[in-house]
């Protein structure tokens, strides 16, 4: 029996606004690529969800006034998202985004309980957010694809020549 070292790539549909296309490789070769690891923007985020997870806690413990039960709600679904992002940024997997999504939802709805941290946690939420949905890290580390872009076009509007995120 022969073993065949190929690997697949698939691309997606060229946007045409843009130029843009989206190339998915396997897990193994997104995670072997220097954009496929934990750089430091993903450590600004790791220390943030970090940091809610442990503000959540002290609040839920008492060690910050929570006023209602809608705070005490809000915090302790905070604690748990972040744990769950957290554990997510562990195994690289693609549920992250979804929970960092979820998480902005949460943050938003803490700061509509007033407190000027829930307006801090609402707006570092959304950067991180629009960080893990758009940046070409995070699209190879979690969803393990690429951003392939149309350099020049020819007269048939077909891409002449074409670079990938992470080259110059």
């Amino acid at each position: 029996m022969t073993e065949t070292n190929e690997i697949t790539f698939e691309r997606g549909n060229m946007d045409p606004t843009t130029g843009a296309q989206w190339v998915y490789v396997p897990r193994h070769v997104a995670h072997g690529h220097r954009l496929g690891r934990v750089g430091g923007l993903m450590w600004g985020a790791i220390l943030y969800y970090l940091s809610v997870a442990l503000f959540s806690a002290a609040a839920l413990m008492g060690y910050y006034g929570i006023e209602n039960f809608f705070g005490v709600l809000i915090h302790g679904a905070l604690l748990i998202l972040a744990v769950l992002i957290l554990m997510g940024f562990a195994i690289r997997g693609q549920a992250t985004i979804m929970f960092a999504a979820v998480h902005f939802a949460a943050s938003v709805a803490l700061a509509l309980t007033g407190p000027f941290i829930g307006v801090l946690a609402g707006g570092m939420s959304f950067l991180v957010m629009f960080y893990l949905l758009d940046s070409d890290r995070a699209n190879l580390t979690f969803r393990h694809r690429y951003r392939s872009w149309t350099v020049d076009h020819s007269a048939g509007r077909a891409p002449a020549q074409t670079h990938n995120a992470g080259e110059s």
